[in-house]
């Protein structure tokens, strides 16, 4: 149902030049990134799992974001669609971003900084809805169409963070089918900011296409210092990364979010 780490990871081995090349300025990625629209993290992401899959030898890509439509308007959409083994795959593509929260109830809630999006509610329309397309009426006669048949195998690839509460008050268990080895932050309210953070003497405040790779920098200028935080976050949520000096660069310790005094509320 996910997409296998190793998998991935042997894929980078494999090509130890692409990253490389994509990093040149008129590089395939640079004229996909340059050709997106908007500024949504989600988007972004999408192009660079796009490009690489298209641009390794063993994969084909056959189409990207092909909306699906029915009687009633559009039943869904296909995020990637690609041949490698001998094998029609169909992958749905999420970055995501969750911090835990007790809910209204009590109940064990992963929160986007939006907390209109949520862990269990994005993770049951992915399984229940996105990776179950191919299956459906609309859906094979799209793939059809496209001169694909049966059968298709359909994975998830959603990467991302899970960031634990400071404040042990708001502490709850992980969703059961997240990865026990996934990457990890922490968050708190503005005004327990100064008190229950990690130390540091710089920090750095991420844009949100920056949110997925750890931080280095050389120019001090553009990190603040602690007490310039808290203000910040007053109005909305601000991501932000512990920064450390390390042989003349700037480098990230930790990263957490600082959410206003009322998250997650709603309304």
């Amino acid at each position: 149902m996910v997409v296998d780490d190793e998998w991935t990871a042997a894929d980078v081995l494999s090509h130890p030049g692409l990253l490389s090349r994509f990093d040149k300025p008129g590089s395939e990625l640079h004229k996909a990134l340059h050709r997106r629209q908007g500024n949504r993290l989600g988007d972004y992401f999408e192009v660079l799992i796009n490009t690489w899959m298209d641009a390794i030898p063993e994969a084909r890509v056959m189409f990207q974001n092909y909306q699906v439509t029915g009687g009633k308007g559009t039943v869904g959409e296909f995020d990637l669609v690609f041949e490698r083994d001998r094998e029609t795959h169909h992958w749905e593509l999420a970055i995501k971003y969750y911090l835990g929260h007790p809910g209204p109830d009590g109940e064990p809630y992963w929160y986007g900084p939006n907390p209109v999006d949520r862990l269990d509610l994005k993770w049951t329309k992915m399984v229940d809805k996105q990776l179950k397309l191919s299956r459906t009426k609309e859906g094979l006669a799209a793939l059809k169409w496209k001169g694909f048949e049966p059968p298709i195998r359909p994975r998830a690839f959603m990467k991302g963070y899970l960031y634990e509460p400071l404040n042990p008050d708001f502490a709850v268990p992980h969703h059961e089918d997240t990865n026990a080895d996934g990457l990890r932050g922490w968050w708190c309210h503005a005004d327990e900011f100064l008190d229950a953070v990690p130390e540091a003497e710089r920090w750095f405040v991420a844009p949100r296409l920056r949110w997925m790779s750890p931080i280095c920098i050389g120019d001090e200028d553009a990190l603040h210092g602690p007490e310039s935080l808290p203000g910040r976050a007053k109005s909305h949520s601000i991501h932000v990364m512990a920064m450390q000096k390390v042989d003349g660069v700037w480098e990230e310790m930790s990263r957490g979010f600082i959410m206003k005094s009322d998250w997650p509320k709603t309304a």
